[in-house]
């Protein structure tokens, strides 16, 4: 049990550390692609809600596990 929540916690520090680089690097990663033209503000903005919700919801899970473990 020691070694799952061991485990969990080493890759909770890892998403948050990927999410520092994230939030860095957040227009070069999310923002307008010049090879997509017809890409609009609105596909912009939803790329950008699922880039945010998918890291939060990885930063949740694995501190669930890491403490409920």
């Amino acid at each position: 049990m020691l070694a799952a929540k061991l485990i969990f916690a080493v890759l909770l520090v890892a998403v948050l550390i990927i999410g520092i680089y994230m939030f860095r690097n957040f227009d070069r990663l999310v923002g307008v692609d010049p090879s997509i033209p017809s890409e609009n503000e609105g596909a912009r903005f939803i790329n950008k809600g699922q880039f945010i919700l998918i890291w939060a919801m990885a930063v949740k899970l694995l501190a669930m596990m890491a403490w409920i473990l």
